[in-house]
Parts: C-alpha cells; structure tokens; sequence
C-alpha cells in the first residue's frame, strides 16, 4: 500500500498534477499509516513496515510541500494528518522529518 500512497500524493504534489483528490489521498495515507503500527514486547507501539516503506520511498516531502504550499485548508488539515502518523513512528522517523524541513513547515502553516 506504500508504494500506491506515495505514488498518488507525489502526482498531487507534482506542478500540473491533478490535486482533485489530494485531501482524500492524504486522509487515506494518514488511515492506513494509522492501522498499521505494531505493538511491541513492551506493549508499547511501534511503527509498522508500511511507515517504513512510506518514508524509504519518500512519501514525506511531498506532504509537506502539499501542508506548506496548498491553498486548500482541507488539504492542509489531511497533510497535517499524515505529518502527525509519521512523527508517532520513532525517533527514526522524528528524524527523517526533521531532515525534511518538517519542523520549519509545520511552524509556518
């Protein structure tokens, strides 16, 4: 499912892309990074292979060019969303946004 998510938000992000769906896209992204934590030994959650592919394939600096530069408070409000599904996956993901600019973005919106 990664692989479709990342795909759609990058075409909704991309100059000319069809943005009719995005907030849809973002909300189904958000929904299924969501449902897809594990829990582990210590009964605490960690972060599925889904996020994991998410974030290998790139998925995040397209959302947040979408939450920094969208006009639409819709599209804003599911990129948000998906920036909060992906801050709840570690410090490994922390990281990987913080690399992305995400801590100035999210600052700006």
């Amino acid at each position: 499912p990664a692989v479709a998510l990342v795909a759609a938000i990058n075409a909704a992000a991309s100059p000319g892309g069809d943005g009719s769906k995005t907030a849809e896209t973002l909300d189904a992204a958000a929904a299924v990074l969501a449902k897809t934590h594990r829990t582990r030994a210590d009964g605490n959650d960690a972060p599925g292979e889904t996020l994991a592919a998410f974030m290998t394939l790139g998925g995040a600096v397209p959302t947040l060019s979408l939450l920094r530069d969208d006009e639409s408070i819709g599209v804003k409000v599911a990129a948000a969303r998906v920036a909060r599904e992906l801050a709840r996956g570690g410090v490994v993901a922390l990281r990987c946004l913080a690399s992305c600019d995400a801590p100035r973005t999210l600052a700006r919106v």
